[in-house]
């Protein structure tokens, strides 16, 4: 295994980042609702309404719930699921400011968009918060609010793409892949705001003509936030490298070695067959059925050489690469849930948060049912 190491600066700014020395959970994930609380201490409110889908019960993980419980804001929370809408009610009795709405969000123009809904309530065309979290098409969800300008946005992004990447999905709701941080504040300053903290999975914006309130002489990507050392590189013979390590969310106890990653066709480079999974000889020396790299190898070579062998051979050991593929599936699909105490740290070293199983099933299924463009 050849030598691989980052030399990587880090640049991030105390100054910069100072709004996360405030950082507190009451129903929040990261500690979004300290920071919050800090950044409306610094602009002050303006009418006390807040927007927040998917809200799942109202309370769970909720950028919203401390501002509604504590200290009296109005509210719009919007959930696609029945029972869970319910729920909302229900945590929130005999408060009249709290408005649940079951319905679905779309960003497509007339369908379900945050503008659309929002039309229906009466909540004023600056309203003071909005959170934006469906793990999937955040971007466009923000894009497409136009009738309405609320004073904060925070909206989440993929922490695995590197800073220095715009990276947004397509428009296909079906999709869970979300959009890097450096989408978003080019989206934000498109639409008028600026970044003025990352708390864990999220990006707080504000409204431009409240950022000079922050004192915040440099608020780049890079000092506000620890990137992710996730990189990608071909060699000359067309070997792939990287160093991510592991995949993230879903396939998160899969490891994935530094060479763990190549192409599976094949080509001819300096005199000689590269790419692909090379495999052993046709009398199954050598097969390695416990690793990834060496199952996906027997496959492929079962595949090229099925007219080489006997059909009793070749028969047998499909059987076995395609039980042991099953078997490693079921062995690294598992989700190891992050203690909320540890979640802020992750984040904070570069790497995303993960809430459970169900919470991002729930962000998703806000966006699954309406139909991509």
């Amino acid at each position: 295994m050849p030598i691989i190491k980052i030399a990587k600066k880090r640049v991030t700014k105390r100054e910069s980042a100072g709004l996360l020395k405030f950082a507190r959970n009451t129903y929040s994930q990261s500690g979004e609702d300290g920071v919050l609380e800090e950044v409306f201490n610094i602009i002050g409110t303006k009418n006390k309404w807040c927007v927040e889908f998917g809200a799942w019960d109202g309370l769970y993980l909720s950028n919203t719930a401390n501002f509604i419980r504590h200290h009296g804001w109005n509210a719009v929370m919007i959930e696609g699921d029945p029972v869970r809408a319910e729920q909302i009610r229900a945590n929130h009795p005999g408060n009249d400011k709290v408005q649940p709405i079951c319905t679905w969000v779309g960003f497509e123009k007339g369908v379900n968009t945050i503008d659309k809904i929002l039309s229906e309530t009466a909540i004023p065309k600056d309203f003071d918060l909005i959170s934006i979290d469906v793990d999937s098409v955040d971007w466009y969800v923000w894009e497409s609010i136009v009738e309405y300008r609320p004073r904060v946005v925070i909206v989440e992004f993929n922490g695995q793409v590197p800073n220095e990447v715009i990276f947004v999905q397509d428009r296909d709701m079906s999709l869970s892949e979300g959009c890097s941080l450096a989408a978003l504040i080019e989206l934000g300053k498109q639409k008028g705001y600026e970044l003025v903290s990352v708390v864990g999975p999220n990006g707080i914006f504000v409204v431009k003509e409240e950022f000079d309130k922050f004192g915040i002489a440099d608020n780049s990507i890079d000092t506000m936030r620890v990137g992710a050392d996730h990189y990608l590189w071909s060699c000359y013979n067309g070997k792939i490298y990287n160093t991510l390590g592991r995949l993230g969310w879903h396939g998160r106890n899969l490891p994935l070695p530094p060479d763990g990653l190549q192409l599976v066709s094949k080509y001819r480079h300096s005199g000689r067959e590269q790419g692909g999974p090379g495999g052993p000889g046709p009398t199954g020396r050598g097969i390695d059925l416990v690793s990834a790299e060496g199952i996906l190898r027997e496959i492929f070579f079962l595949r090229e050489n099925r007219p080489k062998l006997q059909p009793t051979e070749f028969a047998e050991r499909q059987k076995n690469a395609w039980g042991a593929a099953k078997a490693f599936m079921l062995q690294n699909r598992e989700w190891v849930d992050v203690p909320p105490e540890t979640e802020g740290q992750a984040e904070a070293e570069g790497e995303s948060s993960h809430p459970s199983d169900a919470s991002r099933s729930s962000r998703r299924s806000q966006a699954a049912a309406t139909p991509a463009a």
